[in-house]
């Protein structure tokens, strides 16, 4: 069976992925977002969210950024992108991250290039831009952590053991901070106060991932999940009596 529409649209994204300028200080990039962390409350920027996601290199092979700060939440209509979405901004190497994917945002600098990929044909789009980037395993990723810093990769676990829920004390000076936060809406744009009416909630839960990875020598891994869609599942869930079944 032929299917011309994913291959042509991964293409089509891969092209706008790999668009990269340079200035002085700031790169201009591209990016598709594949990973958007729930948001942190930081006492430097507020509140403000981790994303990473692949570009590509001059090899042509995809390469894992992360950029941050993000405040996603008080980001215009305009520049809330979605994930496996392209977007291009402007970015630099922040002095005090020594980590290799890491990228200091001008968040102003941020807009959309293109449309989201879609999911039909089992991820197929997505697949083929995704696949190419896939690492061995864990365990070979803790080791190039330890030779230069990788800090970012995708892999498929061999085998998952358990879902780990954990719960934690709420933080009341985070809770201060989220709803000072909130109130800074006051002195926005009636656009832009309606997207941070809201005080940032804390989750009284850490979700982890317990799994072995594919490393013959693999003694398990635990590991956080921070993705956002795993609080907007536990919204959705915790109504019920058994929601942690």
């Amino acid at each position: 069976m032929s299917v011309l529409c994913p291959r042509s649209r991964a293409t089509e994204v891969v092209r706008i992925i790999a668009h990269v300028t340079h200035s002085s200080e700031y790169k201009t990039f591209s990016l598709l977002p594949l990973v958007k962390a729930y948001p942190n409350l930081s006492r430097q920027y507020g509140e403000v969210s981790c994303i990473a996601g692949l570009t590509m290199v001059d090899t042509g092979q995809p390469q894992w950024s992360r950029i941050y700060p993000v405040p996603f939440r008080a980001l215009t209509e305009d520049r809330q992108f979605r994930k496996y979405q392209p977007i291009r901004m402007k970015a630099r190497k922040p002095g005090n991250d020594p980590r290799p994917e890491s990228r200091r945002v001008d968040v102003d600098s941020i807009e959309i290039t293109g449309s989201q990929i879609g999911t039909e044909r089992g991820w197929e789009a997505r697949r083929m831009i995704v696949e190419p980037a896939i690492r061995e395993s864990m365990c070979e990723l803790r080791r190039a952590e330890k030779e230069n810093r990788t800090s970012l990769a995708i892999f498929r676990p061999a085998e998952m053991l358990d879902l780990v829920i954990e719960e934690v004390e709420p933080n009341p000076d985070k809770g201060d901070r989220a709803e000072a936060w909130a109130a800074q809406a006051q002195l926005l744009e009636p656009s832009e106060r309606q997207q941070q009416r809201k005080a940032l909630e804390q989750i009284p839960y850490r979700f982890k991932y317990h799994y072995r990875c594919s490393d013959a020598n693999c003694t398990t891994h635990t590991q956080s999940i921070v993705d956002w869609e795993i609080v907007q599942l536990y919204r959705q869930v915790r109504h019920r009596d058994n929601w942690k079944a």
